[in-house]
This record gives C-alpha cells, structure tokens and sequence, in this order.
C-alpha cells in the first residue's frame, strides 16, 4: 500500500462518516505530511480508553480476592511496634546516661586539677605566651646565633660519634692482627714438629756403624744421607728451629727437661742435669714467647 492509500485510510477511521465518501484524486492530501503523531492522534484515543477500562477491571478484581487480616494480627503487630519502640527509648536513655556520667566525671577530675594546682594551667598559659613573645622580640641576628650553637652542638655530637666509631675500628683491626699471628705461630710450630721428626730419623741412618768392608756405592749413600741431615739442620736453623742442648750441673726446669733417671756423679751439685740422653727442641728461642717442641731428657746427679 502506497503512503496515499495509508493517510486516506486512517483519515476515514478518524472522522466519522468519511468511510463512505469517495475520494475522486489525491490532490485534498498534499497539505499534509506523513507524521507518526499525525496518523497515530486517531487511533491512540480509543486504544488508550480500552487499556484503561482493563487495568481498572483487573484492579478492582484483585481487591476483591485480596484475603482481608484479622483482628488479632492486628493487635500482635500493634504489639510487636510498641515493644520495639519501647526498646529503642530505652537504649537511648542508657545512652544518654552513659554520656551524662562521663561528662560529670570529666568534669569532676578537671575540677579536682584545677583545686589541686590552680597555678599550673595558668603557667602553662604564661609559659607559652612568654615563649611566643620572645621569638617575636628576637633580631635576625639571634635567630642566627642560636642555629650557629646548634649547628656546633650537631658537629661536636657527630664529631664523637666519628672518634668512637675510629677507635673501635683500630680495635678490632688489632683483634685480627693478633688472631692472624696467632694462627701463624701454630701453623709454623706445627710444622717444625714434623720437620724435626724427619732430621732425627735421617740423624739416626746417619749414625749407623758400619763396618770396613762397605763398598764404593754404599760409602757415597752414606756420605749422601751425612749431607742431608746437614741441610735439614741449617734450614731449621734459618727458620728459628734449634736444638736444646742443656749443660751439665744445670738446675732442672720442668718446662724444658724431662727427668728420665739419675746418676751418680760426685762432682755436680745433687738434683742437677748429670747427663744429656736426648737432645729436645725449642722454636724461637730469642723471642719473648719462645716454644718447646720437644723437651730434652736428662738424668739428674745423684746426692753422694
């Protein structure tokens, strides 16, 4: 259907009687123009009213099977509202209570200060005002005399600060010092002790007597081991690893002899080393911590 056919047909539902007027041509419609609210004013009117009547109708139905209350849960509503409210007045008035007792209590302590020590808050009061007043009276050139004493306080705190933190450095730089030497000292003693092992083992081939009848092979390994142990010797010697070889008629010391018997000589004083059986070990004898490696065995004189 064209927009012709459209416009005519809702102009004949609109204006009563038009359905039955013949339209001869289309020239009555060019004044007006296609509008949704133009073609729609016509109809809407009725549908609208009808719309209403059923929400009316379907309104006034759903009251008449709506199930009415009764009395009684009436009155336990009526209850339940009154109890409720009831409660709620009474929380409020704890509350206000609660609130009345702490303001007389904080009334009360103020008030006891206050009888206590009448001066006190009136100094506070004058104390600051005071200060205020002061900083207000103070020239530039104060307030920068007082940030240059701070400033020199501040410097003199660090400055200790500093020193403390220097000397504890010195200290413990010295602590570890002392702890390395330490662990020097005993790796090196530790070692001589196995070097001395080995000079006398190589001391006592040395000393093995033989007879005349050696051959020309057998007198170069002797001479050998005799060069050897002279060479360890004079290395021990260089490290500060000597041999303890006390004197006879020496008094006895307990930490660098070992009694081992006695024996009778009437020329040495009684209880004096009267014989050397072994020779001992000392290292670093000059220094001020010398170290026994091995003590010499000695027998002592007897008393004649």
């Amino acid at each position: 259907m064209s927009r012709a056919g459209a416009i005519l047909t809702l102009r004949r539902l609109a204006v009563p009687g038009a359905a039955g007027r013949s339209v001869t041509s289309t020239s009555s419609l060019r004044p007006h123009v296609w509008s949704p609210a133009l073609s729609t004013a016509s109809i809407l009117p009725r549908r609208w009213q009808h719309a209403q009547t059923f929400t009316t109708d379907s309104q006034s139905k759903a009251e008449e099977f709506k199930p009415e209350t009764s009395a009684a849960e009436k009155e336990t509503a009526k209850e339940k509202q009154a109890h409720s409210e009831a409660g709620s007045q009474e929380q409020a008035a704890e509350a206000s209570d609660e609130t009345k007792a702490a303001d007389a209590k904080s009334s009360e302590s103020e008030q006891s200060a206050a009888s206590e020590d009448p001066t006190a808050t009136e100094g506070k009061g004058k104390g600051k005002e005071a200060e205020k007043q002061a900083a207000a009276k103070e020239t530039p050139k104060e307030k920068l005399e007082k940030e240059l004493e701070k400033a020199n306080e501040n410097v003199k705190k660090q400055k200790s600060e500093l020193l403390l933190s220097l000397a504890d450095f010195e200290n413990n730089k010295k602590k570890c010092q002392n702890e390395r030497l330490t662990r020097r000292r005993n790796a090196m003693v530790n070692f001589a002790n196995r070097m001395v092992d080995v000079y006398e083992e190589i001391d006592e081939i040395s000393k093995f007597e033989h007879g005349e009848g050696l051959s020309a092979s057998s007198q170069a390994l002797q001479e050998g081991v005799t060069l050897t142990r002279d060479l360890y010797r004079t290395t021990l010697d260089k490290f500060g690893v000597e041999q303890l070889v006390p004197e006879l008629g020496q008094p006895v010391v307990a930490a660098r002899h070992e009694n081992v018997g006695s024996v009778a000589n009437g020329d040495l004083a009684a209880d004096s080393i009267g014989e050397v059986v072994r020779p001992g070990w000392i290292f670093e004898p000059s220094s001020s911590t010398p170290k026994v490696l091995r003590k010499t065995q000695v027998k002592v004189a007897a008393a004649s």
